[in-house]
């Protein structure tokens, strides 16, 4: 797709965007990109990597990894596609669909605060209107051991200038919001999808040629360069301490009852 059909198309989501309900949000954090984080304590890991594969063949490699999706109908529909599979797959990933290194590679690590995980802020619309995927997120223990908890969702800002003052106007939906808890030895992967389901596309007769960027289309289009014309995915990796992966101690009433009867 052309640089001009792209600025038209992600318009057009803009504008539709502007219609829904939306809510204001404050700026979120931008951290400068790092190639070589300090994995430091638990938290999450967030790496981006060039996408050289067509959507159809993406899909079939994660579900040839089992691959479960994890996108409500309106991520869905909205192109944002969430996937989780096990950690120990992500290079059999890479080499079917992408073949090269991470583009980026951030360590987030825990963050109650709202930030953008995308290593920029990614410019449409003649940069006149932007995109952030603005993330928290935190380890905690459950029951079956430590986790690491990820919430997200897209933000549309707007540069503004009012009068000699220049604002920017920042909107988020609250319907495209995605929370994932994600346990020891399992990724998720973000990939820009064409809005509609996999399974339906055949079944009613829509192209698979259809150029309409989606919302995660555009924002996941040229995350780090500006000049490719490839999309990119993301992949966000928990990472927790050796002391938090060991096992439990069994509590005192737990170690009562495991005594055999005399």
């Amino acid at each position: 797709m052309n640089r001009t059909a792209c600025s038209l198309a992600a318009t057009g989501f803009l504008l539709m965007a502007g219609c829904a309900a939306n809510v204001p949000h404050t700026v979120p954090e931008f951290r400068e990109r790092s190639a070589s984080p300090a994995i430091v304590g638990d938290g999450l890991e967030v790496r981006v990597y060039p996408l050289r594969s067509d959507r159809d063949e993406v899909r079939r490699a994660l579900n040839g990894l089992g691959a479960r999706l994890a996108s409500s109908n309106a991520l869905v529909l909205r192109g944002l596609e969430y996937y989780e599979f096990d950690l120990d797959r992500l290079e059999d990933l890479v080499d079917v669909v992408s073949n090269e290194n991470p583009s980026s590679v951030r360590w987030i690590g825990q963050s109650f605060t709202w930030q953008n995980l995308m290593p920029e802020r990614v410019p449409v619309d003649s940069q006149q209107a932007w995109l952030a995927l603005p993330g928290r997120t935190w380890s905690t223990m459950m029951e079956d051991g430590p986790v690491v908890y990820v919430e997200s969702m897209p933000l549309i800002g707007y540069d503004r200038l009012v009068g000699s003052e220049s604002r920017v106007e920042l909107v988020r939906e609250q319907g495209l919001r995605m929370e994932s808890i994600l346990r020891h030895g399992r990724c998720l992967v973000l990939i820009g999808g064409d809005g509609l389901p996999v399974v339906e596309n055949e079944a009613e007769g829509i192209p698979s040629g259809d150029e309409t960027r989606t919302l995660g289309g555009a924002l996941l289009a040229q995350t780090v360069d500006s000049d490719a014309e490839e999309s990119d995915f993301l992949v966000f990796i928990p990472h927790f301490t050796p002391g938090r992966l060991r096992p439990l101690r069994p509590g005192p009433f737990e170690r009562a009852e495991r005594q055999p009867e005399s």
